[in-house]
């Protein structure tokens, strides 16, 4: 099935086990394609902003643009650390309206960031809802105001909160695409 994969890209550190087991059976029922995990590469050292300490979307999406993955109908960067795009803070994930990259930035989904208790279930879930929006902006899905995996969060409260699947009219969208 070349070119019908989902290919998650670990960025920096290999993913956690539940981070890792959760996006491998998440995202093949959200879009109907297998997922794999290929090997963890060094997240690019010129996309990293060192006052803000925290890596460049435009310049890790430019990265994984030049990596070559032919099998993949997406790749996924998986970054084990935290990161903004201009204009705002930090971004939880950041993709290619209808492209075949995107990536997420696992740094603020975890609640240990926010000084909670650690809570595995709790992150992997996090990072499978983002995952599934950024990867539903590479198919084309904008934002949504309804109560859908598409709605915009800005908060980890918000990650929680919006539903972890698509909306019935994100889901027809979506179903063309694919």
């Amino acid at each position: 099935m070349d070119g019908q994969i989902i290919l998650l890209q670990p960025l920096g550190s290999p993913l956690p086990q539940e981070v890792e087991e959760r996006l491998l059976g998440g995202i093949p029922l959200a879009f109907g394609l297998p997922a794999q995990i290929a090997e963890a590469l060094a997240a690019p050292g010129w996309a990293l902003n060192g006052t803000r300490n925290q890596y460049q979307g435009a310049a890790l999406l430019r990265f994984l643009s030049a990596v070559e993955a032919p099998h993949a109908r997406r790749l996924l960067g998986v970054l084990d650390r935290d990161a903004f795009t201009e204009g705002m803070n930090f971004i939880f994930g950041q993709a290619v309206i209808h492209g075949r990259n995107g990536f997420i930035a696992l740094a603020r989904l975890n609640p240990i960031y926010y000084n909670q208790e650690p809570d595995p279930e709790r992150f992997a879930e996090h990072a499978l809802r983002e995952a599934v929006h950024e990867l539903g902006h590479t198919f084309g899905l904008r934002h949504c105001p309804h109560d859908c995996v598409m709605r915009f969060a800005n908060s980890l409260h918000e990650v929680d909160i919006r539903a972890p699947t698509f909306c019935p009219s994100c889901r027809t969208a979506l179903d063309l695409q694919l």
